[in-house]
């Protein structure tokens, strides 16, 4: 499905990705675990159009995203929920869903919202309650909902459980699997290295931009190294 190939990126004139390959199979969860300034955020952003490709390809289901913008990306079926929720504060709970839902006729508008509602009931008895007002944890339910109303068929999530309380960290977790059953495919940029490792197919670990190992998830989450360096035990 999702194809990247000798990828290099940066910001101005810093690179911050060096040769990346990684693939993404359709129904699939992959992490990508590593340290702060690893270059996590930075290879989503890169795939989402945020940031424009230096060097290497971008494949998804067979179309090359080098040179599409965001919204063109979206359109293909890719959706970055990004760090920090970024919802608007301002707006309500159902106006921030009716801008991620922009494309759609009233009709499949309506279905869209009653599929995240669906999947979120909380958010259906806050339609009309202030974005900024929710709880953290609801808050990012909101994030996941937008990212789910274009109706992707790749889901790039970075950091969906930062700053939540464990028990809204095991909800994130648990909808994320719940995506994954529903026929959904995710690519999880997440700091819980454990948690991620638990419920991903396959991971990748990035180091200073380079990538420094690869495998099944349930090989990496008992690997001395990655216990060592990762887990912390």
């Amino acid at each position: 499905m999702l194809k990247i190939e000798a990828l290099v990126s940066g910001y101005a004139h810093l690179e911050i990705l060096h040769s990346i390959n990684l693939k993404v199979e359709k129904g699939e969860i992959v992490s990508v675990l590593g340290s702060n300034g690893a270059g996590k955020s930075t290879l989503l952003r890169t795939i989402s159009g945020i940031l424009k490709p230096w060097k290497g390809t971008i494949t998804f289901e067979g179309k090359l995203l080098n040179d599409l913008d965001p919204i063109q990306i979206v359109k293909h079926g890719v959706v970055q929920v990004p760090e920090g929720r970024h919802i608007f504060p301002g707006l309500t709970v159902k106006e921030n869903l009716l801008l991620a839902g922009y494309k759609f006729g009233k009709i499949e508008l309506s279905e869209r919202y009653d599929s995240v509602y669906t999947m979120f009931p909380v958010l259906k008895e806050r339609e009309k309650q202030l974005g900024g007002t929710l709880s953290g944890g609801e808050q990012q339910m909101l994030a996941l909902a937008r990212g789910l109303m274009p109706k992707p068929t790749l889901l790039l999530l970075d950091e969906p459980s930062l700053g939540l309380a464990p028990k809204l960290v095991t909800l994130i977790f648990k909808t994320l699997e719940r995506f994954r059953d529903e026929g959904l495919t995710i690519l999880l940029v997440e700091q819980n290295a454990k948690r991620a490792l638990e419920i991903s197919n396959r991971a990748y670990i990035l180091a200073t931009g380079y990538l420094a190992l690869e495998g099944n998830s349930s090989d990496l989450i008992s690997d001395q190294n990655v216990k060592r360096l990762y887990l912390g035990r």
